[in-house]
């Protein structure tokens, strides 16, 4: 842990532990988890097989398969020794199991965003508006009845709607 730590808006030195800047007035309590290093937003790190190893296995395996399917066809023929035949396809079939299991042995790391913990509460500002709802005048105009320019030209031929309008119609 540091032992002089500063606010970052005024550059005034505090303590840890202290809430806010007395000179700012600056919240101070994610400074002192990110030096501490207990912020949240440090990334997760997962572990999953690697993929890319997986296939390259699973190629390997179903080449040792088609080499033994070949060999097993051919050898009426007798183009070449029986042995060699078994050999390689016994040689795909091992590499291809072994790097299937490498891929599980020698896993690719994952880093993700830690997501914001969903014990604090929503501080979100709720207002009941149901008093002012018999207050307010309904809106003169609908959303049928704008019309969009079709070109530059037309642009200036359009009026200009006010946002406000319908609701200061009737102060006077």
């Amino acid at each position: 842990m540091a032992d002089n730590l500063y606010c970052p808006r005024c550059g005034k030195q505090f303590s840890y532990g202290t809430s806010f800047c007395r000179t700012c007035g600056l919240s101070l309590d994610g400074v002192s988890q990110i030096v501490s290093g207990e912020d949240e937003s440090k990334p997760v790190v997962t572990r999953r097989p690697n993929f890319k190893l997986f296939r390259i296995g699973i190629s390997l395996f179903i080449l040792g398969l088609v080499i033994g399917l070949i060999n097993g066809a051919l050898k009426d023929f007798e183009l070449f020794p029986q042995s060699y035949g078994k050999l390689v396809f016994m040689l795909f079939v091992a590499a291809g199991m072994l790097t299937l299991g490498a891929g599980f042995l020698f896993p690719t790391k994952k880093y993700t965003k830690q997501k914001p913990s969903s014990a604090s509460p929503d501080t979100g500002v709720k207002l009941d508006t149901a008093p002012l709802a018999g207050s307010l005048n309904a809106a003169h105009t609908s959303a049928d009845d704008i019309v969009f320019p079709k070109d530059e030209r037309e642009f200036e031929k359009a009026p200009a709607a006010s946002v406000t309008e319908h609701t200061t119609r009737n102060l006077d």
